[in-house]
């Protein structure tokens, strides 16, 4: 081609101008090297110089013209080429633009001439144009340029020379799949299942039909065969084109014969060959024969492309097979061919013969599918078909030949006839092809092909033989024999000659008796005409002789043959010694005399032989004898016990290997009746596993293997025990013999193997860990041994890494299960091949790797199929759970994967087994199908139930199909129930495909139900289950679906609306193609993104009235109230609509049917829907549709159904709002009346809707609408007529601020309509507010009474209840409030009542302000007042939620202390009230519970003072509600600051309501006791104890708590503990004297002994408290006892001895004060009198001061009701002491005897004088308490009275002393701060 394009008279080649000219000189004779070297250098030089100036030599120039001549003539002869080529190029392209129907008529000049001159460099732009005008001829030109791709594609993918100019910058790949992308949208259809659907529009001009598909051939076929040049994804695209476009559809009446159908059919079905995951290319196959199959025609392409298929009926994939047969079953198809053709066209012959031999398949599955389609076609096995079925025996494939045997053994039973010729052509067929192919060679002698032995055709021979030889008659047994012998048994290959051998030898064993006479002789002159070289002849013979030999009657004879029969045994061929041993045992009845010699000599030469071979054939012989003479003669012959002694031999290696080989023999040879002997020789065997001899260990494996092939499933049983026991041996030598023993048992028969693995593999692992290196291996020798055995092909390919998974689990288990799962399985996976894959798996389920887990839920799913039930049994325990658990999974690839495992478990499994499974599976996933937990768990339920229904069978699905309806249309099972059984709706379709089409129609309904769930997983579940449906049975949904999901776009629940139309959409997605996942956002509602190919898919798909119907409802939804389902819809529009305005006037009038059929609904929101669709329609259409639609709104609005006059009054809202001004104008006359009717209709809902309409009309016309309607309404208005006013009410809502202002004028002017003012002002909502204060005082004047019940209020509440706004709310509270407060006005307080209890406005934020006002109204006289704040504040504190309600309390808080110091003391009226405390109890039990600790205390205080401020009665109904939260929050950690208010909260309950807290007794005991011992807070303490002697007055037996106080008092050493427990004590001992047994105080007198008693030489501050505390409690015990004799003994006499230990002293005088106080009367009055009073002089000038001050306080105490002036006088005289203390005490003492008395003047002058001295000290605290004394004494707080008749019996020193000291007085009066310090100093609870 170079030289062509090279232009005439330029040369191409120019390398023959460069050669050496100085090459081939010859040196001058007489001229030096040197010269000649220097003169060819010269030479060259000179030849250089002319080069580079481009000059030629002579000698090139004659080298160049030569050339010159043969680049002319071969550009000659080119162009002759090409110009003949281009004409014939033009002249075919010119046919086939004028008669392209022919042209593809004509494929072959397209594939076999255009495509392969594409690839030429001389032709390749005129081929190229050919095949463009094949391109032209069935691809018009379109929008999207289509053909244009096409065209570049398809020469760029075939490899083509010429490029389509501009079209091949873009990458291959994108373009390739935007050709597919644009080839899928034409070849799109939906099959609804209806042949004659008149809706079906196909667009001719934009399908892919039978002339498109020609053209696409060659490409398609290039890009599915080069599989590294294109992906995956390509590849696809394609194979989905040919499914989608191979389709009856396109293809009508017989276009699919137009296709080149053989080549398509081959390479669709090769690429399912080499992937049989590709369904769709099985799919396009399977649809191309049936469209082929459905015109009738057997022609040639028919014919070609079934056998095309037929080829694959031999494949070596079982699925392939199955795939190729159930494609040739299209109806009739093979019937039709042979019976139309005959049985004289090879195509009837060869479908006979390949279906005959696939009924014989090995795979039972592939058998049954042939034995289908041969009965459906009525085929029969014609004698015709004999001969071909030897070439099948032979052939090349090992199935095929395999197959093709069973084959022709039937054929032959069933045509007995055709043995003859049938060995007649299996002799010929041996004959050839036992001949040497001779090598090829080329013809330069190179090898192309070595020299053949076709042994493995000639294997099949011999196969078949072996079955015929069963079926052989005595008249052919002779022939049989005859292809035997002799070449038979000289055959090269020894699987050929053992078959061939076995085929005579069963020939002889069926007829040897009838043919003994022609037999024998020939046999035997057979042998004697052998070479003794021909060893394969010899023992053949032998063997064949052996076997007749059982017929003979000659005696010596038979012992000749038996001779020869042993002596055949020392042959080293194992198939001849297992020949011979067989045919020794029939002949041993013959010679039994001789049999035991024979024994012996044989035994001899097993021990002593020298050759290995010998030895082994003596065993055969020996098993063979004494299989003949039965198994009792081993006991005659002694046979086992010389064996045992041989393998005992310690010395002969050679004994021991004998023993072992006899034993192996026997083993194989006796089978099941030498089982007994084998235990017996189990110990010896275990013990040669260990033997120093390898060949001994060798015999041992080999013994062992042959033991436990012979063994039956008992004596598995038996051994396999004894093995295990023997592997848990210490010792390791037993361990490894047992091991490499249980090792063997992988050779046992198959069912016995199937039961022992699952024992022997985990025991195996175990050993695997032994702590012994020798037992590991051979723990790993073993599991080499079973995986040796395995058969499985595939799983043989992976059995190293499977054996590395067991040995290093931790590491390899993903390797190895990622291994197998690579791995194709096609074989039955036998027992060996599960017993190294099931423990990997099973330790794959325990693993945390998700991953793990997935992989091994896929490899159960992938070979159960291909196990056997018993097999695969034993692994169920542990694989079933593992499966369970990975079900749960929450990953869902785990779960979908475990559940095709289970599903594959439960469908392949068979009898108890399955049932078994079924009764423990099915209860335990539905019960997680309705698990509460997880949805993760019901969804794996629901897949896992759905697999496992579809494994137990269609009719399953039957059955339970019912129950899971009813669960998901119930509306009594849980929401879990429901979802779970929803969840079956997404697998069910997934596992059982086209057989749940039946149930659709059932399925449909519940799951819309669900759509409109209340609970969310509910809804997202059905709504999965809907897109399901749609994407899986999108060829059913338009008959199916579609109809139901049309319905539910009109459904009143927006819910189901929302999902009907997303699944309406991607229904459209799916059929159009698009994607639906874009976004759909453009700056226009109208804009669309649809495309017009998309449009006409739809079409396509649905038909015009379908479509029509759907996208009308799609418009109409696109107004829908519901805001999600107004974007869904428009989204779906957007998206597959490409013109919105043409694709409407298309629909108009189904669209209007739609809109009216809403308008007239009882459903509100689809009445809305409907007007907002016809508003847009008359905003879009203008006036037009305005003419068309009000004729019927007038028909309807005389109707009598409410529903269409509704639809009217919505109608007319939208047309009006959708109208401009000026239209509206225009048309307002004929507007006006029908709104006005309807604002005065009957019913509620229409007058509803018109205020919308007339709202619109107002905006749009203004005054007028006013002036046309509502003043004709006004005067008509009348008491009868109160829809009239219910019309202008709702008008009023909705135009209050235009209306008020327009109609207050009217209603206010006398005589006032005070119904029909109170009637619309409150619906005028938010522009009352500006009036509000005006029209409540006139409706509060209107009111007759200062009453409640004034008939008046009712008419009041409706304008209170309408005030909502925010600015009104607060106007009317405040004015009600103002009112009720000030002016005692009980209307306002029931309106305040009413309007927060009734109106429903929230008051949360003004709680603040409303509150406050409330509680003040709880002070008011009148109780109608009361009563109506009381329930006002109940109302607003239920509607206030708990939060906002602890927000409030601060200010409660403090409105309460305001209120009850405004009470000064007083009962306050409203908390009287029984209903007072609800509003308060609500919120501070709230915070009391839930509040923060600041908010808990503050709670706590603000409770005490209501409850101390509440009557008795209010509290009762509130008494649990208080006490219970108290406790609970008293019983926690809390601080002290909430645990003290609670506590003194508590105490005063106990004060008020004291019974009705008994029910609380033990829980209020053991918290204050609890609270006692705190020890972080006194106070708390201290509150504690008060309560807690409260308390005891309730308490039956409050000894027990004062004995617990003791002990406690008595053990602790806690002081702070000590001192409030020891005020607690006094306080018991003060509630309830009584009920203290004396034992209770002689304890409590020796505690309190113990605790003062106690030495301190430095007292702290609690240290004097105790003392003083001790001794109080002494004091009080004394008191409450008047235990005047232990007062006397113990304290007074303490007190006034000087030599009291002074601790004690202070205490005895701290029990004084507290007896004083508790009892002075009692005790100054007993006859502890004089005692006392000597024991208080003393006191009184002690030194200690704490005594002096104590004795004061006492004296103080008994003074203020005795007043003894000698007492008086010592305590007035203490002023003088010298301690500061003292003297403050003396003057607070002689403060409360003058507070408490009037003390007469004499008694004054007792202690006036040492008080006014008092006032002059120089201590203030001296002072300021002695000038409070003088006030109390002289009564100054109330005047000064009593001070100037004091005053007046004074004279001199005395008088002007007092007057000094009356300025001080009298600013203490007047400061006011006149209240005494507290007489008793001692710590008391509170």
């Amino acid at each position: 081609m170079a030289i062509y394009k090279c232009p005439e008279g330029q040369l191409y080649n120019t390398r023959v101008l460069d050669f050496d000219e100085a090459a081939g000189i010859k040196g001058t004779k007489g001229t030096s090297i040197e010269d000649q070297l220097a003169e060819i250098q010269l030479i060259r030089e000179l030849a250089e110089k002319r080069r580079k100036e481009g000059k030629l030599s002579a000698k090139q120039k004659q080298v160049m013209d030569k050339e010159l001549a043969a680049e002319k003539e071969t550009r000659d002869a080119i162009k002759g080429l090409f110009e003949t080529a281009e004409a014939k190029l033009n002249e075919a392209r010119a046919m086939v633009m004028a008669d392209a129907a022919g042209a593809f008529a004509r494929s072959d000049l397209l594939f076999d001439y255009c495509m392969p001159l594409t690839r030429s460099l001389l032709v390749a732009e005129q081929a190229a144009c050919l095949f463009l005008a094949y391109r032209d001829a069935c691809f018009e030109h379109s929008d999207d340029y289509l053909e244009e791709l096409v065209g570049s594609n398809w020469l760029r993918v075939i490899g083509a020379h010429h490029r389509v100019r501009g079209w091949y910058d873009e990458p291959l790949d994108s373009a390739l799949k935007r050709m597919f992308s644009l080839l899928n949208e034409r070849a799109f259809v939906v099959d609804s299942g209806d042949d004659d659907d008149a809706d079906a529009i196909l667009f001719d001009d934009e399908i892919v039909g039978a002339s498109q598909l020609t053209l696409l051939f060659p490409m398609i076929k290039t890009i599915l065969k080069n599989h590294k040049r294109f992906g995956d994804s390509t590849r696809n695209d394609a194979l989905q084109l040919l499914q989608s476009a191979i389709h009856k559809k396109f293809l009508r009446d017989k276009d699919v014969l137009n296709l080149p159908m053989e080549h398509y059919a081959s390479m669709l079905f090769e690429y399912f060959s080499l992937d049989s995951g590709a369904t769709n290319a099985f799919k396009a196959t399977q649809q191309l024969f049936r469209l082929a199959n459905d015109t009738n025609d057997i022609g040639e392409r028919v014919i070609g492309m079934v056998r095309e298929i037929l080829a694959y009926v031999g494949h070596e994939n079982h699925s392939v097979r199955i795939a190729a047969l159930e494609i040739l079953g299209a109806p009739q198809l093979l019937m039709r061919i042979v019976v139309e053709l005959g049985l004289e066209a090879s195509i009837s012959r060869e479908i006979l013969v390949r279906v005959y031999v696939a009924r014989h398949d090995p795979i039972e599955q592939v058998a049954t599918v042939a034995e289908t389609l041969w009965h459906q076609n009525h085929m029969q096995a014609k004698t015709i078909i004999g001969s071909m079925l030897v070439d099948e025996c032979v052939s090349p494939s090992p199935l095929v030949r395999q197959s093709a045997a069973q084959a022709m053994s039937s054929f032959i039973e069933e045509h007995p006839d055709q043995m003859k010729p049938t060995l007649t052509k299996f002799d010929a067929t041996y004959k050839d092809l036992v001949l040497i192919r001779e090598p090829i060679y080329d013809d330069v002698g190179r090898l192309q092909r070595e020299a053949i032995d076709e042994s493995d055709r000639r294997s099949g021979i011999g196969y078949t033989l072996v079955l015929l030889s069963s079926l052989c008659q005595q008249e052919d047994a002779e022939q049989l024999i005859s292809i035997v012998a002799p070449e038979g048994l000289s055959d090269r290959h020894p699987e050929c000659r053992n078959e061939l051998r076995n085929a005579a030898v069963e020939t002889i064993r069926r007829h040897g008796a009838a043919c003994m006479n022609v037999l024998l002789p020939s046999l035997e002159k057979m042998s004697d005409e052998t070479p003794a070289t021909d060893d394969n002849r010899r023992q053949g013979l032998v063997v064949l002789l052996g076997t007749l030999a059982q017929y003979i009657d000659s005696t010596e004879k038979v012992k000749s043959i038996v001779a020869r029969l042993v002596e055949a045994l020392s042959t080293p061929s194992q198939t001849v010694q297992e020949s011979v041993s067989r045919c020794l045992a029939p002949l041993v009845p013959k010679i039994r005399q001789d049999a035991k010699d024979l024994v012996s000599k044989l035994q001899w030469t097993l021990f002593e032989a020298e050759t290995y071979g010998e030895r082994r054939g003596a065993a055969y012989g020996i098993a063979g004898l004494m299989k003949g003479m039965g198994i009792i003669a081993l006991r005659d012959t002694d046979l086992l016990a010389s064996i045992q002694k041989n393998m005992e031999d310690k010395k002969s290696p050679k004994h021991r290997e004998g023993g072992l080989l006899a034993l192996e023999i026997l083993c194989s040879t006796i089978g099941k009746l030498f089982e007994p002997y084998i235990l017996k020789a189990l110990p010896a065997l275990l013990i040669t596993f260990g033997d120093n001899d390898a060949n001994v260990r060798q015999s041992a494996e080999d013994t062992a293997k042959a033991m436990m092939a012979a063994m039956t499933v008992y004596g598995t049983k038996l051994v396999l025990p004894l093995l295990l026991v023997a592997i848990d041996d210490d010792s390791w030598r037993t361990k490894c013999a047992a091991t490499e023993l249980l090792g063997s048992m992988a050779f046992c028969a198959p069912r016995q193997l199937s039961s022992c693995l699952p024992n022997i593999v985990p025991k195996l692992i175990e050993i695997l860990a032994d702590s012994s290196s020798k037992v590991q291996k051979s723990g790993e020798k073993a599991l080499q041994q079973i995986a040796r055995v395995v058969r499985n092909p595939e799983i043989l390919g992976v059995t190293n890494q499977l054996m590395a998974g067991l040995l290093d689990p931790a590491n390899k288990t993903s390797a190895a299960l990622q291994a197998v799962l690579n791995t194709k399985f096609i074989h039955y996976i036998d027992a060996p091949s599960l017993a190294l894959m099931m423990p990997i798996v099973r330790r794959a389920f325990e693993d945390r790797n998700s991953e793990t887990r997935r992989v091994a839920a896929q490899i159960i799913s992938n070979i159960y199929s291909l196990t056997e039930n018993k097999d695969m049994e034993p692994y169920l325990a542990h694989m079933v759970p593992g499966l369970q658990r990975s079900l749960l999974d929450p990953v869902p690839e785990i779960r979908a994967v475990s559940a095709r495992a289970l599903g594959a478990v439960v469908s392949k499994s068979g009898g108890s087994t399955s049932e078994n499974l079924r009764s423990q599976v099915i209860p335990w996933l539905k019960e997680k199908l309705v698990s509460p937990q997880s949805t993760v768990d019901r969804s794996g339920a629901a897949q896992g139930l759905c697999e496992v229904l579809a494994g137990a069978g269609t009719e399953q699905l039957e059955y339970v199909m019912p129950e899971i309806i009813h669960a998901t249309e119930s509306t009594e099972v849980s929401a879990e129930t429901r979802d779970g059984y929803i969840l079956m709706y997404i697998y069910l379709p997934m596992t059982f495909g086209d057989r749940f089409v039946p149930y659709l129609p059932q399925v449909v309904p519940p799951i819309l139900k669900a759509l409109a769930d209340e609970n969310e997983y509910v809804r997202a579940s059905a709504l999965k289950a809907g897109q399901r449906l749609i994407s899986q049975y999108c060829s059913h949904a338009r008959k199916l679906l579609l109809p139901q999901l049309q319905l539910a776009l009109m459904d009143e629940n927006w819910r189901i609306r929302y999902a009907s139309v997303q699944l309406i959409g991607d229904f459209l997605f799916n059929i159009s193609g698009i994607s639906g996942k874009s976004t759909s956002s453009t700056a226009d509602e109208d804009d669309t993104m649809g495309m017009e190919q998309a449009g006409k898919v739809i079409i396509r798909a649905l038909g015009q009235k379908d479509r029509d119907r759907v996208l009308a409802g799609l418009y109409l939804t696109r107004s829908d109230v519901a805001l999600v389902v107004r974007q869904a819809a428009g989204h779906v529009w957007k998206m597959v609509v490409s013109n919105t305005p043409r694709t409407l006037k298309e629909v108009t009038k189904v669209l209007f049917e739609m809109v009216v059929d809403s308008l007239a609904s009882t459903c509100d929101e689809r009445q809305q829907m409907g007007a907002r669709c016809l508003g847009e329609l008359v905003r879009k259409m203008g006036d037009k549709v305005i003419n068309d639609i009000l004729p019927v709104l007038d028909v309807n609005q005389k109707s009598e159904e409410i529903a269409k006059r509704i639809g009217v009054a919505i109608a007319l809202h939208e047309i009006i709002n959708n109208m401009s001004k000026e239209v509206t104008n225009h048309y307002l006359s004929s507007i006006v009346d029908p709104v006005r009717k309807s604002i005065c209709d009957e019913s509620t809902f229409v007058r509803e809707a018109a205020a919308a309409t007339f709202t619109v009309l107002y905006r749009v016309v203004g005054n007028e609408a006013l002036d046309e309607i509502i003043c004709p309404l006004l005067e008509e208005l009348t008491p009868e007529q109160d829809h009239i006013l219910q019309g202008l009410c709702d008008v009023m809502r909705q135009n209050a601020k235009a209306m008020l202002p327009y109609l207050l004028p009217k209603l206010t002017k006398p005589p006032v309509n005070v119904h029909a003012l109170c009637s619309l002002a409150s619906v005028s909502g938010d522009s009352l507010s500006r009036q509000l204060p005006k029209v409540l005082d006139a409706l509060l004047a209107s009111c007759e009474t200062n009453d409640e019940a004034d008939p008046m209020i009712e008419s009041c509440e409706k304008v209170v209840i309408a005030v909502t706004d925010e600015d009104g709310v607060p106007v009317l509270i405040d004015y009600l409030i103002q009112k009720a407060s000030q002016d005692d006005n009980v209307p306002a307080a029931v309106l305040l009542n009413t309007f927060i209890a009734k109106s429903g406005v929230s008051l949360a934020d003004q709680a603040e302000d409303v509150l406050p006002g409330l509680l003040n109204l709880y002070t008011s006289t009148s109780p109608q007042i009361v009563d109506h704040a009381v329930g006002a504040a109940v109302a607003l504190t239920q509607s206030m939620d708990q939060r906002e309600l602890v927000q409030v309390l601060p200010t409660i808080k403090k409105t309460i202390n305001i209120v009850v110091a405004g009470a000064k003391g007083q009962q306050i009226p409203g908390f009287t009230h029984p209903k007072s405390l609800q509003p308060l109890v609500v919120m501070l039990r709230e915070a009391i519970l839930q509040g923060q600790v600041e908010m808990k205390a503050l709670a706590a205080e603000t409770l005490g003072m209501v409850v101390k401020v509440s009557d008795v009665a209010a509290l009762k109904a509130h008494v649990v509600n208080i006490t219970g939260p108290l406790i609970r929050v008293l019983g926690d950690r809390f601080p002290a600051n909430v645990k003290l208010p609670i506590i003194e909260t508590l105490s005063k309950l106990l004060d008020k309501v004291a019974a009705m807290l008994r029910p609380f007794l033990p829980q209020l005991q053991s918290t204050f006791l609890k609270a006692l011992q705190d020890q972080s807070s006194r106070p708390v303490r201290l509150a504690a104890g008060g309560a807690l002697a409260r308390l005891m007055k309730l308490h039956p037996k409050p000894e027990t708590t004062m004995v617990e106080l003791l002990k406690l008092l008595a053990t602790s050493t806690d002081q702070q503990l000590i001192e409030s427990s020891l005020a607690t004590a006094r306080a018991l001992i003060a509630s309830c004297p009584d009920k203290m047994s004396q034992s209770t105080v002689d304890e409590i007198y020796r505690v309190s002994e113990m605790i003062f008693s106690q030495s301190v030489e430095n007292p702290s501050e609690i240290d004097n408290s105790l003392t003083a505390c001790s001794g109080a409690l002494l004091g009080e015990t004394i008191a409450q006892k008047e235990d005047w004799e232990t007062a006397q003994s113990s304290v007074l006499s303490n007190i006034e001895s000087t030599f009291t230990i002074p601790r004690v002293r202070q205490a005895k005088a701290a029990a004084l004060q507290q007896l004083c106080s508790s009892n002075a009367d009692g005790f100054w009055n007993s006859e502890a009198n004089a005692t006392c009073r000597s024991a208080l002089q003393s006191a009184f000038t002690s030194s200690d001061p704490s005594v002096a001050c104590s004795s004061l306080r006492a004296a103080s105490h008994i003074l203020q009701s005795n007043i003894d002036r000698d007492l008086l006088s010592s305590v007035a005289r203490s002023l003088n002491h010298a301690s500061v203390d003292v003297r403050k005490s003396a003057a607070i003492a002689m403060g409360h005897v003058g507070y408490k008395n009037d003390l007469p003047n004499d008694v004054l002058k007792l202690i006036v004088p040492q008080l006014i001295n008092g006032c002059k000290e120089s201590n203030s605290a001296v002072r300021a308490a002695s000038e409070l004394a003088l006030v109390h004494a002289l009564k100054m707080v109330e005047n000064e009275d009593r001070f100037e008749a004091y005053r007046n019996t004074l004279e001199g020193v005395v008088q002007r002393n007092l007057d000094e000291t009356r300025v001080s007085l009298a600013r203490v009066v007047r400061a006011g701060d006149v209240d005494l310090e507290p007489l008793d100093n001692i710590l008391d609870v509170y």
